[in-house]
């Protein structure tokens, strides 16, 4: 899955060194509305890369028209709602 939305605060990127994964705490940036991890210097060939965190996923509803019923003035209630996911 690619990440396009991830959620400011949330994101962490790890870096596995000595058969340990490590918080890079610097020299590492998030651009929040693309995803995109930017190092200030580049992991050496062979380095794996991790990150954790959350993100949005864009979405849309199934159809135009849900159906809902009227329990009462003012309230109401959808058994149901369809969402789709939007790929980017």
């Amino acid at each position: 899955r690619k990440i396009t939305r991830p959620l400011s605060g949330t994101v962490k990127i790890y870096k596995y060194i000595s058969s340990a994964w490590v918080e890079q705490t610097s020299g590492v940036s998030v651009n929040f509305s693309t995803g995109v991890v930017t190092f200030t210097t580049a992991p050496a060939n062979g380095v794996a890369l991790g990150w954790c965190g959350q993100f949005d996923v864009p979405v849309r509803f199934d159809t135009d028209k849900p159906t809902f019923s009227m329990d009462l003035a003012y309230v109401g209630q959808v058994q149901n709602i369809g969402l789709i996911e939007l790929r980017e």
